[in-house]
């Protein structure tokens, strides 16, 4: 049952995206503002230092990861950082613990090449696959806090380094940021009606364009989304109370009765890296098109806004 003949749903894309290693954090400084943070762990890859040769087109050397204990055989990888640099020129570094390349151009130019770079340089590798740990925002109250700063001292994420450090040392903690940017969808149905009067249809139309979404309850409603789905390890709030009609955060979906949240996580990167894939016990992201969607109402007879389309596909 429609309730109202325009349904109006808030859609979560994702505008700009970074992933780095944790130890490298306070090096991304830039012009976005990354309103949702991960925490994510994945396997680390070490490069056997006695392995690294060069020849005019490339570097050679062996790689191998380590993964909840288990020790994979090293794998022989040849890579280029562009086809007309003679690599034997290169002045290259592999120091403890064996993650990066350090290498410096005839040029002089430096350039720092990581493990997992270079196993998706060589193709061996497709997959980029990270544990979800933590989800949180960096918003602020004025909107006026980057998520490098809101790390600085954040509690959870020195737990979480203190813990792998000891019980899971064969991991390589990542930061992934998100800016992301909201699109109000509107789906009018030409052929049933809602349930309410024509004098509610329009209130409830007017007042949603008349109170324009409002930055801090669109974060706060997408972390929400993000850690119910995911249920991370580290997170408290959220992981069994969404959506939530209590939540003042969000509250303003349900004083406009709004009809559903949508959130689509671009995990695609350029070349070397692979697409990345999320997971915990509870759920798994692999691509774009596994996007996450919450209904915004408690009523059992209330149809999601999509509905209308998927019972024109079955009819």
């Amino acid at each position: 049952m429609r309730k109202f003949f325009t349904e109006f749903g808030l859609n979560v894309s994702t505008s700009y995206k970074t992933i780095i290693p944790v130890e490298y954090l306070q090096e991304v400084r830039d012009e976005h503002d990354y309103h949702i943070y991960f925490i994510l762990s994945c396997a680390k890859i070490f490069i056997v230092p006695d392995s690294i040769t060069t020849d005019e087109k490339g570097i050679t050397l062996q790689l191998y990861r380590i993964d909840d204990g288990k020790i994979d055989s090293p794998q022989n990888v040849k890579f280029s950082l562009a086809r007309d640099i003679d690599h034997r020129e290169l002045k290259i570094e592999c120091s403890y613990p064996y993650t990066n390349l350090d290498i410096q151009l005839a040029n002089g130019q430096e350039v720092c090449v990581d493990a997992q770079a270079v196993l998706n340089y060589g193709k061996i590798g497709n997959e980029w696959i990270f544990d979800v740990l933590y989800i949180g925002q960096s918003y602020g109250r004025q909107g006026n806090r980057v998520a490098q700063d809101r790390l600085k001292s954040h509690s959870t994420l020195q737990k979480i380094l203190t813990d792998y450090n000891v019980k899971h040392p064969d991991k390589r903690i990542y930061i992934f940021l998100l800016e992301i940017c909201p699109i109000l969808n509107t789906v009018m149905d030409g052929i049933h009606r809602g349930s309410v009067s024509e004098e509610d249809e329009d209130a409830h139309f007017f007042n949603v364009f008349e109170n324009p979404l409002k930055m801090e309850q669109i974060i706060n409603v997408t972390e929400a989304a993000l850690i119910n789905y995911f249920k991370p390890e580290y997170n408290v709030n959220f992981v069994d109370n969404f959506p939530d009609n209590e939540h003042k955060g969000y509250s303003q979906y349900f004083d406009l009765d709004y009809n559903s949240i949508s959130v689509e996580l671009d995990l695609e990167f350029d070349y070397p890296y692979p697409q990345m894939q999320l997971k915990t016990q509870t759920n798994c992201i692999k691509s774009c098109f596994d996007f996450i969607q919450y209904d915004l109402f408690n009523d059992p007879d209330r149809d999601n806004m999509y509905a209308l389309f998927s019972k024109r596909k079955d009819d």
